[in-house]
Parts: C-alpha cells; sequence; structure tokens
C-alpha cells in the first residue's frame, strides 16, 4: 500500500529505463506536425461547424435541412485545412510511433493495429477495385485514413508531445465555447429539432470530448474560486448548449460528466472555507443569472422540444429492418467501405450506433482492434486507482465508449479533431501503464536481489 501511494506522488512520464536519445531537429518536427495537425483539424471542423449553421438559418423543415449539402455551404479552404491536419497527424503519429512509443503500447496493441490498418486496407482495395474512390470516401466515416489517422495516438504517449497536446486542448476548447456562446446569444426559435440540432452540430461534438477533461485534469489543491471558474468556463457553456442541441443523448452524457466531476471536487470542497465556497456559489449564481436573462426564451423553447421527444422510441424500427437484412456472418467479416443497406425504401449506408456501423463496416477485426486500442486502456487506467492527472483523459474515453453504443445519434470515429484528441488521450493511459509496469519492476529488484544474495 505504501508503494502504491509513493508511486502516485512521482511523475509516471518520467521512464525509470534508458530510453534511445532523440534528436533536437526530429523532435521539433514531430512537435510541428503535431500542432500543424491538431490546429488544421480543428480549423476543417470550424470551418464544418459554420457550413451547418448557415444550413441550419437558410432551412427550418427537416426534409430540406437532412437533404441540404454542406460541401455547398462550405468555405473553400475546408478542404485544405482537412487534408493538411490528417496528412500531418499520420506522419506525427508515425515518427512518436519510434523510438518509443511503439514499446509502451503493449503487444495486443500492436497487434490490434496491424490487424485494423491491414484489414480495412483489404476492404477498401475489394471495394474500389472497380470504381476508384473519391478523396471524401477515404477519409469519411468509413474510409481507409480514419483507422490509419487512429496513428496520432503515439503522440499521447510522449511526455513533451503530452504537454503540447495539453495546451492546444485548452486552445480548442476555450475557442469553441466562446463561439458556441456567441451563437446562443444570437439564438431565434426554432421550428424543429433538425434545425437546432444542425444549428450547434459541428460545435458540441468538439465541447463534449474537451470541456470536461480542463476540470477534470485540474490538480491544485489550493485553487482559486477565479481560476476555478475560469477552467468551467467551456463546460459551463456545454452544460448550457445542450438543453438547446435537443440531444437526449448529450443530456445523459452531461448527467455523467457532472456526476465524476462532483466525486472530484467535493473532497476539495469538504477542506475548504466558508469563504472560499460562498465565493464559487456567487460566481456559479451570477454565471446563471446571466445565462438565463439572455437565453431565458431559448432555453424555454427548447426545453419544451426537448420534453416532447424524450421518449420517443427512434432507435428500434431502424434496427429491424436493419438486422433484416444484414446477417450475422456480414457483420463477423464485414460488408466494407461501400456496404449500404434499404431502410424504408432509401439506400443508407450508416446506422445510429457507432459500434454496429464499425461491424457493418470491418466486422468483428475492426471492432475488436478499434475496442483494444481505444477503450481498454482506459479501463486499465482507471482500475489503477491513479491521481486525476491520469484518470481525465481515461474517465473521457470511457464516456466516449458508452456514447458508441448508440447512445449518441452522431457520435462514431471520424477524421476530427474530436477524434484526434481522444486517441492522444488513449496515449496517455498507455504512458501511464507502461511507466507504472517499470516502476514496479524497479521497486521489486532489490528484493529480488537480496533473495538470490541469501
Amino acid at each position: 500500500m505504501a508503494t502504491y501511494i509513493k508511486s502516485q506522488a512521482i511523475d509516471l512520464d518520467y521512464p525509470m529505463t534508458r530510453s534511445v536519445t532523440v534528436s533536437s531537429g526530429g523532435w521539433h518536427l514531430r512537435s510541428i506536425l503535431l500542432v500543424i495537425a491538431l490546429l488544421g483539424i480543428f480549423s476543417h471542423d470550424l470551418l464544418r461547424a459554420s457550413a451547418y449553421h448557415r444550413i441550419s438559418t437558410t432551412y427550418e423543415s427537416r426534409r430540406d435541412i437532412v437533404q441540404a449539402d454542406p460541401d455547398e455551404f462550405a468555405l473553400t479552404y475546408t478542404r485544405i485545412a482537412v487534408y493538411t491536419g490528417l496528412i500531418a497527424g499520420i506522419l506525427a503519429g508515425i515518427m512518436y510511433l519510434f523510438p518509443g512509443g511503439w514499446a509502451k503500447v503493449g503487444l495486443s496493441t500492436r497487434i490490434a493495429f496491424a490487424v485494423m490498418i491491414f484489414w480495412m486496407l483489404i476492404h477498401s482495395i475489394v471495394a474500389y477495385w472497380e470504381v476508384l474512390p473519391r478523396p471524401s470516401e477515404l477519409r469519411g466515416t468509413k474510409g481507409l485514413l480514419l483507422w490509419v489517422s487512429c496513428l496520432v495516438l503515439f503522440a499521447g504517449t510522449n511526455r513533451n508531445a503530452w504537454k503540447i497536446s495539453t495546451r492546444l486542448v485548452y486552445v480548442v476548447s476555450y475557442v469553441t465555447a466562446g463561439i458556441v456562446l456567441l451563437n446562443i446569444l444570437q439564438f431565434h426559435r426554432f421550428s424543429s429539432v433538425h434545425q437546432a440540432q444542425w444549428f450547434l452540430r459541428g460545435y458540441m461534438g468538439i465541447l463534449l470530448w474537451t470541456a470536461p477533461w480542463v476540470l477534470l485534469a485540474v490538480k491544485d489543491a489550493n485553487i482559486s474560486p477565479a481560476r476555478l471558474a475560469f477552467l468551467a468556463f467551456p463546460f459551463a457553456i456545454l452544460v448550457l448548449a445542450t438543453p438547446q442541441y435537443l440531444s437526449r443523448s448529450f443530456l445523459i452524457i452531461i448527467v455523467i460528466y457532472s456526476a465524476v466531476l462532483l466525486i472530484k471536487f467535493i473532497r476539495l470542497f469538504r477542506t475548504r472555507s466558508l469563504a472560499y465556497l460562498g465565493t464559487i456559489v456567487c460566481i456559479l449564481l451570477c454565471i446563471a443569472g446571466i445565462a438565463a436573462y439572455v437565453a431565458i426564451e431559448q432555453l424555454t423553447s427548447s426545453l419544451s422540444l426537448l420534453a416532447e421527444r424524450l421518449w420517443i422510441d427512434t432507435r428500434s424500427d431502424q434496427y429491424v429492418q436493419f438486422l433484416s437484412q444484414v446477417s450475422v456472418s456480414d457483420l463477423i467479416v464485414g460488408k466494407g467501405p461501400r456496404a449500404t443497406w434499404n431502410w424504408s425504401g432509401r439506400e443508407y449506408a450508416w446506422i445510429d450506433g457507432a459500434y454496429t456501423l464499425m461491424a457493418f463496416n470491418g466486422g468483428l477485426p475492426l471492432l475488436i482492434s478499434y475496442i483494444v486500442i481505444m477503450i481498454l486502456p482506459a479501463w486499465r487506467v482507471l482500475r489503477k486507482k491513479p491521481s486525476w492527472d491520469y484518470a481525465a483523459p481515461a474517465v473521457v474515453l470511457l464516456v466516449w465508449a458508452l456514447a458508441l453504443t448508440g447512445l449518441s445519434t452522431y457520435t462514431h470515429p471520424t477524421v476530427s479533431v474530436g477524434h484526434f484528441i481522444l486517441c492522444i488521450y488513449a496515449g496517455r493511459c498507455y504512458s501511464y501503464l507502461h511507466s507504472r509496469r517499470n516502476r514496479l519492476s524497479v521497486s521489486k529488484a532489490p528484493i529480488s536481489s537480496t533473495k538470490a544474495a541469501h
């Protein structure tokens, strides 16, 4: 027990074993590529979100919104941003893979990476043999480049890269929260659920995986109320926007995050003075008052629409039709990136539920590999009961795993800044597990030597 407590007080980012020296030029190139990757994909996501925004303010009916082509509303630089970020992310991941990253993830993850990429390469060759793919197909939800881009995970295993990434996560979170706040101030009454969802669609997917981490990663026990309020800003905007996004799944996820944050901060608040707690309460009341003043009408309208669809079943009929056409063998092997099924008279390539979509696309090899790479390390980290600095990315990843069940309709792996950051969170988990294994082996070494001497 004493050894475990001591291990929590030591910085696990410093390896106990000898590592390979990397030239300063190589380090700078890797870090520059990582910055370009995150900022490039983030720029693409913001440009894409602005296209969704314009669609929602141009059309009101569900049919017009769904049939609208976001590419027609997107700016010219959108494609440049996504390919710049995608290529830089893959290159950065490869460069962080050696030295160090490949060894830190373990044998099972190495096998999972090899299976995922080569299996989807085979599926892509078969699917695109006769008709070559468009670039958007290769980087889309089912595209090969999406799975290759998971290599950015290896940046999270590097201590210096993690520092760079965390700073960029703050930038991404605060910039997005600021944009969402400005949009909230300009909200009008929505005439349909789809209009509300498309208004915020691009922004909410970014905030959901960055804003909670900003608060969960707080490790300063003497943090001031003002700084705590500043760090809570992105999450507060996420909470404020969730009812207006009219998503039941987001509401559930926010409740889960709030419960975890309550567990984290309740110990801090127990040791604080009444003046400290009073300051926090005053800040929260001021924020709530401002929010109510500027958006009370919009919130009332949004909550009314949300209440109307709270208990509506939007999944069962879709899955009944899907499973009547797709066999078990199709889900085991996968039908490839161009596979479709007939949903109520129209050819449809997706399904509400990322795990099912992955099985439909690449079968169990893709599904299991992705779970091993992205979800399993988070579970293993939380079982070790680490400090919040290391638990924060693991918590977000497990919420991501829950969302992939179909809890959130538009949540699935994509070439996006949110998924890039989630991959880096996974890399952080691998780094923690690797460092902990090294320290435990070092702490046991003297005991083994003593026994050998006797």
